[in-house]
C-alpha cells in the first residue's frame, strides 16, 4: 500500500513538474501560421513577442486532446526555434499539453492585425 502511494505520487509530481519558465523570454522572432489557411505571420515587435511570452509562462500542465488551428515558431537571439501548436487557450510544446487562463494569441494577432507599425508584419 505505502509503496503504491509512493508511486502515485512520483507520477502526480512528474505530470505537473516545477518548471518556472515554459519558454524563455529572449524571444526574437515570432512566426504565426494558421494552420486552415496556410497564412504566415512574422512578428518582431517586443510588445507583442512580450505579451505572448507572458501568456505562455502563465499556463499550467494539464492533459487535453485538441486540434491546433494556429502554430507558432519562436526564435531565439541564438536561432533556436521552439514549436508550439495552440488552439484558444490551450497549446502543445514538445508533446506536453498546457491550458493557460487566457487565450494565448489575440484575435488581432491571428489575422495580422498588431499595434506596431506595419513594417514588423511580413
Amino acid at each position: 500500500m505505502f509503496k503504491t502511494l509512493k508511486i502515485l505520487l512520483f507520477i502526480l509530481i512528474c505530470m505537473t513538474g516545477c518548471q518556472k519558465h515554459i519558454v524563455e523570454p529572449d524571444v526574437q522572432e515570432v512566426y504565426i501560421e494558421k494552420i486552415d489557411t496556410n497564412q504566415k505571420y512574422k512578428i518582431t515587435c517586443k510588445e507583442e513577442i512580450h505579451d505572448i511570452v507572458q501568456n505562455i509562462n502563465s499556463g499550467h500542465r494539464e492533459l487535453a486532446i485538441f486540434m491546433a488551428d494556429v502554430m507558432v515558431d519562436l526564435v531565439y537571439k541564438n536561432n533556436k526555434k521552439i514549436t508550439i501548436l495552440i488552439r484558444k487557450n490551450k497549446f502543445k510544446i514538445d508533446g506536453v499539453t498546457y491550458v493557460s487562463s487566457d487565450t494565448i494569441l489575440n484575435t488581432r494577432l491571428i489575422h495580422g492585425k498588431i499595434r506596431c507599425t506595419k513594417s514588423n508584419l511580413k
